[in-house]
């Protein structure tokens, strides 16, 4: 009888250090391997504590792995966006752009209203010099999320690019109305209008 309850007692701390933010990366690794090799989860406790582990890693850079157990996550839960939104991240570290943007663009199919995907997804297409697909990202972020000040500070920078400098003042202006410390702005806008 003790030894049950001691592997029940052994089972509960390891389900809560895995989802323990506080936790270091190598607690929440140890404490995620021993849940998952229990055999006792499904679905979408599978899925979180293979997500909680993929971050883990990922604070480690240990990208191969991160992105092993996201893939283990999003498998084990398709519906499970935060691993789309995880792995996406961990394939931008790796330099797998378009990986990442493909898991943007999932997370969107399962979530059409998360402002984080596109917005996320509009700085990988950016970085990679598609501005006319940034741009489209970053107004589906704003639309969502109005308040996104960064959002309109990177819209506003796609659009000096193309050379459209009143939507690139308008949008840098907007993000300083939102936030009026975003220095980066208020930089952008200065160099636009001196």
């Amino acid at each position: 009888m003790l030894l049950s309850t001691t592997s029940v007692a052994v089972a509960q701390t390891a389900a809560q250090t895995c989802g323990d933010e506080k936790a270091s990366p190598d607690q929440t690794i140890s404490a995620c391997a021993q849940l998952l090799k229990s055999g006792s989860l499904t679905g979408n406790n599978l899925a979180v504590a293979y997500n909680n582990r993929g971050v883990a890693y990922l604070e480690k850079r240990q990208l191969d792995e991160a992105i092993a157990d996201f893939t283990q996550a999003v498998r084990a839960d398709p519906n499970f966006v935060q691993a789309y939104l995880d792995r996406a991240v961990a394939y931008v570290r790796a330099g797998q752009a378009d990986l990442a943007i493909a898991d943007y663009t999932q997370a969107l199919r399962v979530d059409p209203k998360l402002a984080e995907a596109y917005y996320n997804r509009g700085l990988v297409n950016q970085n990679r010099g598609r501005d006319d697909l940034a741009i489209a990202d970053y107004t589906q972020a704003v639309r969502l999320d109005p308040a996104n000040a960064i959002a309109y500070y990177y819209r506003g920078l796609a659009y000096q690019r193309r050379g459209q400098n009143d939507l690139a003042t308008s949008d840098f202006t907007q993000a300083l109305r939102i936030n009026p410390n975003l220095a980066s702005a208020r930089a952008a806008l200065d160099r636009l209008t001196h």
